[in-house]
């Protein structure tokens, strides 16, 4: 009898979970919830390969991306040997280089070869070579991990600009749902991510590259869609209350390496929004840090159709920024 009743018991526990996961079910679908999915119909060739240490990286080749809309064209991307973007072509040999660092609107995500800010300040400087290892998804740390490599193979770099924009303090401390966009969207190879903390003293901590967990059937449920999240967010313990502190070390980290490399590094804001910089002014000054501020409003005009990414026109105001504000410092 105790046993039958251990038995009963046991069925309607297990019997009451399956109703109430499928009520969630539907009162989740009925309030707009869907469940996770990947994006796998990016009509799009891809550009990036798996990377130990930075997560990810652009590989060489030439690659032809379609119009984003029917009033665009298709764009040239491409990508050299040793992964940064081409620019426009220099005669001089063994100048001095200018590194640019930083994400998707500094590699120039959407827009042709020709249409990056890069593309353009090659044209103004015809006595230093300008080289773009901004990659699409990078933050800060990312930038200072591949500037580690870069410094390994030369040694003749002027100036050091990295471009910052407000998400990459997310990227910096792997937050749960910056990588679950990144997931989503694995068709690029943004899986696995590196990210930095601090540790009691509020000194850098690094931490290797990881990966956001999907659960089985979470394409079929949603009740397992948020528990995925949920698991996410715990396992990865990201303080969103230190990103910006986390920021700070990494410039610091990025200053430090300029400066014992003999370069000098500038921070460039492409953040239209100028409150989010109102944490760093103070830091700039006591770390002797240069800042551009080349932030433009994200018009309809200067943004790609369909994409959210500055188009020919904004990069085109970006060179000639960057371009003026260097002059100045001759």
């Amino acid at each position: 009898m105790r046993i039958k009743n251990f038995l009963s018991n046991v069925f309607l526990v297990f019997l009451s979970i399956i109703v109430t996961a499928i009520l969630l079910e539907v009162g989740l679908r009925f309030s707009g919830k869907a469940p996770w999915y990947f994006i796998s119909n990016i009509n799009e060739p891809t550009v990036n390969e798996f990377d130990e240490k930075l997560g990810w990286k652009p590989k060489s080749g030439k690659y032809i991306f379609p119009a984003h809309s029917e009033n665009g064209s298709k764009t040239t991307f491409t990508i050299l040997k040793d992964g940064n973007r081409k620019v426009s072509e220099i005669s001089k040999k063994n100048i001095e280089e200018i590194i640019l660092l930083g994400g998707s609107f500094s590699q120039g995500w959407a827009v042709d070869d020709k249409e990056t800010y890069a593309w353009f300040l090659q044209k103004k400087f015809l006595d230093i070579k300008i080289a773009n290892y901004a990659v699409g998804g990078y933050g800060t740390y990312q930038s200072l991990l591949k500037l580690e490599e870069v410094l390994k193979k030369k040694n003749n770099i002027k100036f050091i600009i990295y471009s910052f924009l407000r998400a990459h303090e997310d990227r910096n401390v792997a937050d749960p749902e910056w990588l679950r966009l990144l997931t989503k969207y694995s068709k690029r190879n943004h899986v696995f991510l590196p990210y930095a903390g601090l540790d009691k003293n509020n000194k850098l901590i690094k931490r290797d590259p990881v990966k956001y967990k999907v659960l089985p059937f979470s394409d079929k449920s949603v009740v397992i869609t948020r528990i995925q999240r949920v698991i996410n967010k715990i396992t990865l313990k990201v303080e969103n209350k230190k990103k910006i502190k986390t920021t700070q070390e990494i410039l610091s980290e990025i200053n430090k390496l300029a400066i014992k490399n003999g370069s000098q590094f500038i921070f460039l804001n492409l953040e239209s929004n100028k409150n989010h910089l109102i944490p760093y002014y103070d830091f700039f000054k006591e770390n002797k840090i240069t800042f551009f501020d080349c932030g433009f409003k994200m018009t309809k005009e200067l943004v790609v159709e369909n994409e959210a990414h500055p188009n020919g026109k904004l990069h085109q105001l970006y060179s000639n920024c960057i371009y003026k504000n260097i002059n100045l410092l001759k």
